[in-house]
């Protein structure tokens, strides 16, 4: 977020703001040091971004060849997420679709997730895509 402010053109140092800065610059962003997207997913993703929806398909897979699976982990979780942001009212929207938790064991089918635009309010949006490894034990879920 240091480089979108810094990147704020139309005011000047110390007075920038995120809102004016290139938004541009958090695309293919990593919010994960220690694992990214590229060494945990091993198949390409579809996107599709219209006016209306951003959305994320999801081929159909294999997960124990196709997901690097940590040790313990018995379900994985896969959800697209956009927040939709107004700096001056100082509100946020946010609306996600995922996978809803899966068994490692399982085949996944084919499939789309879908972040309803119109769902969202705000003068700036991000879109995200998150990968979770849960362990299933006695019906409860252990991230």
């Amino acid at each position: 977020m240091m480089q979108v402010l810094k990147s704020d053109l139309v005011n000047v140092r110390g007075d920038r703001r995120v809102k004016e800065g290139d938004w541009n610059l958090l695309k293919d962003l990593e919010m994960n040091a220690g694992s990214s997207l590229g060494s945990t997913l091993f198949f390409e993703l579809g996107i599709n971004d219209t006016p209306a929806a951003w959305e994320l398909t999801l081929p159909a897979f294999t997960p124990q060849d196709m997901i690097a699976i940590p040790n313990g982990a018995t379900h994985y979780k896969i959800t697209a997420t956009g927040v939709g942001v107004d700096f001056d009212l100082g509100t946020r929207s946010v609306f996600s679709g995922g996978t809803g938790s899966v068994s490692i064991l399982d085949p996944a089918l084919s499939q789309t997730l879908t972040v309803d635009k119109t769902q969202l309010s705000g003068t700036h949006y991000v879109f995200v895509l998150s990968v979770e490894f849960v362990q299933l034990v006695n019906g409860v879920e252990y991230a």
